[in-house]
């Protein structure tokens, strides 16, 4: 909720010895300018102070506690991680961007998810109607199949026959129910 032009009081984590005992570090310092990342966690709990500040700030010469690197190939963190653990120790810690976006991304997979589930719930239905369809269709047409087998059909011709109309169903149904979808895909997006 600060604005530029703000006073923020900041205290340290690590306290300095007085007289007194341990007393907590504090400064006021004024905000010079704001951004937004686009990621509600940072925006609402990170601040950025120079390297000089925050070394006067805490009284130590190198204050960085935090280097963040910029990577030409987005999908080798783990194993640029892996170089920077080597080359600098076991002192250190090495967060790459799925780590610290983890929430975001095992979102996306519970979505995924779902609507996987709530696709395959669509099929089921939508097959569920084509079988009872068929079935009315051959209680509807009793005495036909009747004359087709007094006149040699077999039942596997008939059974065929009306597999072969549910099959035209579904395949109709389906040309139907895509022109229709990438329809509203299309006009949904040149709306934007």
């Amino acid at each position: 909720g600060l604005k530029i032009g703000d006073v923020a009081t900041v205290i340290s984590p690590e306290g300095h010895l007085t007289p007194m005992g341990m007393a907590p570090r504090y400064r006021d310092f004024k905000v010079v300018g704001t951004f937004q990342s686009g990621i509600s966690d940072y925006d609402s709990s990170w601040a950025y102070i120079s390297l000089g500040a925050a070394e006067r700030f805490t009284g130590r010469e190198s204050a960085a506690q935090l280097i963040q690197m910029k990577v030409d190939d987005l999908y080798a963190v783990k194993k640029i991680g892996r170089k920077l653990l080597d080359a600098f120790g076991p002192d250190y810690t090495v967060q790459d961007w799925q780590e610290l976006n983890a929430p975001i991304y095992t979102a996306l997979s519970y979505e995924k998810l779902l609507s996987t589930i709530a696709l395959l719930i669509v099929i089921g239905i939508a097959a569920l109607n084509i079988i009872t369809v068929l079935i009315m269709m051959v209680m509807d047409k009793q005495k036909d199949i009747a004359i087709l087998k007094s006149m040699g059909a077999t039942s596997r011709s008939v059974m065929a026959m009306f597999m072969a109309e549910g099959l035209l169903l579904a395949v109709v149904g389906t040309i139907i129910g895509v022109s229709l979808g990438w329809g509203f895909c299309y006009f949904a997006n040149a709306r934007q």
